[in-house]
């Protein structure tokens, strides 16, 4: 299994569940990614068992918004009663 390349500077941050990706398994992907706009606030998307929800925002800073999506990946988790990672 080949490990993914780290995001180029400025391309935006992503978060694998479980500090995994599981896009090489047969699970569905469970990410978060965080992207920067033109006018320099930042935006997460989530994609939860292989669905991608609209863009969500906007975030003062990077952190925020990966603290935000990751929040709402684990909350989503709880309730379709995935496992822990």
């Amino acid at each position: 299994m080949t490990r993914p390349m780290p995001p180029k500077a400025g391309s935006g941050v992503e978060a694998f569940c479980g500090g995994m990706d599981v896009a090489a398994g047969k699970d569905a992907v469970s990410k978060v990614t965080v992207e920067k706009r033109i006018d320099g606030k930042y935006f997460f998307t989530l994609t939860f068992r292989g669905v991608t929800y609209p863009v969500k925002g906007p975030f003062a800073n990077p952190m925020l918004a990966a603290a935000a999506g990751q929040a709402v990946l684990k909350a989503m988790e709880a309730r379709a009663g995935a496992p822990k990672a």
